[in-house]
């Protein structure tokens, strides 16, 4: 084994350590958010004018914190997970402005945020979304002992998207499915499609 595969195979490992170590005493209170996104999510039709607003962000933290708002574009993938994507021809992301574009909370504090969201006059008929992710410029550092004298400390930079979702023009959608059933889940009747 040559000296960089074995540098590489160390580096996995103690990578694949560090992560073990984080889960086993509780990643999940490290990587908590205290950003509450007001609205959540939006709905725009693109028949009427520009739409714009604003969001009111909110640190629930006991440090300001420095973010940037960006535009991107996701896609819902089976498991329920939102997957970051580049932008094609249904995505908002490249029509949003924002002001500010990076901006400090103070400690239990809270912004507002202007957006315009300014889509091609020749705009057809459809469904568009996209979202707008508040990404700290910082991470917040954790700490962590492995109990034999090791300690690692792993940064968390936890985003938050607020999905917008648009439309253009009379829609109508035709689905169809294979296969329907009423089923009980729970004590509760439960519609199966496939």
């Amino acid at each position: 084994m040559s000296t960089r595969s074995m540098m590489r195979s160390v580096t996995q490992l103690f990578c694949c350590a560090a992560l073990a170590v984080a889960v086993t005493v509780g990643i999940e209170s490290a990587a908590k958010a205290d950003l509450v996104i007001q609205p959540a999510s939006l709905f725009v039709d693109f028949d009427g004018r520009r739409p714009n607003g604003v969001f009111t962000l909110i640190n629930g933290g006991e440090h300001a914190v420095r973010y940037r708002a960006r535009a991107v574009h996701f896609r819902l993938i089976p498991s329920g997970t939102l997957d970051l994507i580049s932008p094609y021809e249904c995505s908002r992301a490249p029509w949003v402005r924002f002001s500010p574009t990076e901006f400090e909370i103070p400690p239990k504090g809270k912004r507002v945020i202007r957006y315009a969201i300014m889509p091609p006059k020749d705009l057809t008929d459809g469904e568009y979304w996209g979202a707008i992710e508040f990404e700290p410029l910082k991470g917040r550092v954790e700490r962590y002992d492995d109990g034999d004298g090791r300690t690692y400390d792993i940064t968390f930079i936890t985003t938050a998207l607020a999905p917008i979702f648009g439309t253009k023009g009379g829609l109508s959608h035709r689905v169809e499915f294979e296969e329907a059933a009423i089923e009980i889940r729970q004590d509760k009747p439960t519609l199966r499609v496939s």
